[in-house]
C-alpha cells in the first residue's frame, strides 16, 4: 500500500500533491482502528459500480456465479478465533472463505472460524442460499463437496437453479430417459445418456425418494475411462451449456491461487 499511495499514477489519479508519501507503519495505525464495516461497504459499493459498466451478464447471457471455499492459516496471535485442522502443533489457527465469485469478482463472501463449518455440506449452502435470495436469476456451479441430497431438493424447492457434480455410482431412481448419448462427443467426453432421476433422502435404514427430480448427465473419458457425473435442476438447455456452465467453476479456482500467490493471502 505504501509503494501504491507514493506512486506516480495514484498519485495523478488522485490529484495528489507528486512530493507527498506516506510510511507503512501510519498506514498499519490507521488500519487498526477503522471501522470494519467501512471496508465491506466500500467493496461493495466498488462492486456495484462495476457491475454496471462491465456487465458479465451482458457477455455471457446467463448469471453464473461460482462457489468454493479456501483455507487460510494464521498465528495465533493473530486470530482471536480458528480453527485447528489436523495433527499440527504449530500455533496456527485456519480460517475458512467461501466466497461466491461471478467471473469478475467475488459477489457475496463469509468467514468461518468453528470446526463444525470444515464441511462443505455446512457452507457453500450458506453462501448459494443467501445469495440467491438477493439474485433470483442467477445460476449456481460449485463441486461435489456438497453432497446432501435436502440441499439439492431445497434448491430445487425455491426454484434456485444449479450445476454440480456428484461420486460416480451415487443411488439414484430413475424417471425416465432424456437421451440415450451413443458416446457421442461432447467437448472432450464421451455422453453415456442423460437421465431425469430422483434422489435418495435417508441412507441408512432405508431409502426414501423426494418428489423433486434431476437431470443427471453421465459421461466418460475416452482415453481413461473415468466416469463424471454432472447434476443440475436445469432442464431447458443443451448437455454442451450443461458441461460448460460447470467448467467454469474452475474460474474461481484461478481467482484463489491469484489471491494467495500474488497478494499473499
Amino acid at each position: 500500500m505504501e509503494d501504491i499511495f507514493n506512486s506516480a499514477q495514484f498519485k495523478f489519479l488522485f490529484n495528489l500533491d507528486t512530493t507527498q508519501t506516506i510510511r507503512h507503519s501510519s498506514i498499519s495505525e490507521r488500519l487498526s482502528v477503522i471501522n470494519i464495516e467501512f471496508f465491506q461497504q466500500a467493496y461493495e459499493l466498488t462492486y456495484n459500480y462495476f457491475s454496471t459498466y462491465y456487465s458479465r451478464l451482458q457477455r455471457e447471457q446467463v448469471r453464473l456465479i461460482r462457489v468454493d471455499s479456501s483455507m487460510v492459516a494464521e498465528a495465533a496471535n493473530k486470530l482471536i478465533e480458528g480453527m485447528n485442522v489436523g495433527c499440527k502443533k504449530d500455533g496456527k489457527k485456519q480460517i475458512k472463505f467461501t466466497v461466491a465469485f461471478d467471473g469478475d469478482l467475488p459477489c457475496m463472501t463469509k468467514i468461518f472460524t468453528n470446526r463444525k463449518c470444515l464441511s462443505e455440506d455446512t457452507t457453500i449452502p450458506q453462501v448459494v442460499f443467501d445469495y440467491a435470495r438477493k439474485d433470483k436469476s442467477a445460476i449456481f456451479t460449485f463441486d461435489r463437496g456438497v453432497g446432501k441430497r435436502e440441499t439439492f431438493c431445497r434448491l430445487s424447492q425455491q426454484g434456485t437453479s444449479f450445476v454440480t457434480r456428484i461420486n460416480p455410482k451415487a443411488k439414484y431412481k430413475l424417471v425416465r430417459e432424456l437421451e440415450n448419448g451413443n458416446n457421442r462427443l461432447v467437448g472432450s467426453l464421451e455422453l453415456i445418456k442423460e437421465l431425469e432421476v430422483q434422489l435418495p433422502k435417508n441412507r441408512k435404514e432405508h431409502w426414501v425418494f423426494p418428489e423433486e427430480t434431476f437431470r443427471l448427465t453421465i459421461t466418460r473419458h475416452p482415453e481413461d475411462g473415468t466416469e463424471y457425473w454432472f447434476l443440475t435442476n436445469l432442464f431447458e438447455i443443451g448437455v454442451e451449456e450443461v458441461l460448460q456452465y460447470y467448467k467454469k467453476r474452475w474460474d474461481i479456482e484461478v481467482f484463489f491461487r491469484f489471491l494467495k500467490q500474488e497478494l499473499n493471502f
